[in-house]
């Protein structure tokens, strides 16, 4: 898994947040949040990771 930060995500979140709370489609807003998920658990785990090492 490549090292990044909760920071390196904030564009994309905006992005996708947007996407769900104004979607041009279900489907569009499905993906978003779909998308949304999957950061979140990599956020998550990314954490732990650290957390686990100090």
């Amino acid at each position: 898994m490549a090292q990044t930060t909760p920071s390196s995500y904030r564009d994309e979140r905006a992005e996708l947040r947007e996407r769900v709370q104004n979607p041009e489609s279900e489907a569009e807003r499905h993906e978003a949040v779909l998308r949304l998920a999957e950061i979140n658990r990599e956020i998550h785990a990314e954490t732990y990771e650290k957390l686990a090492r100090e």
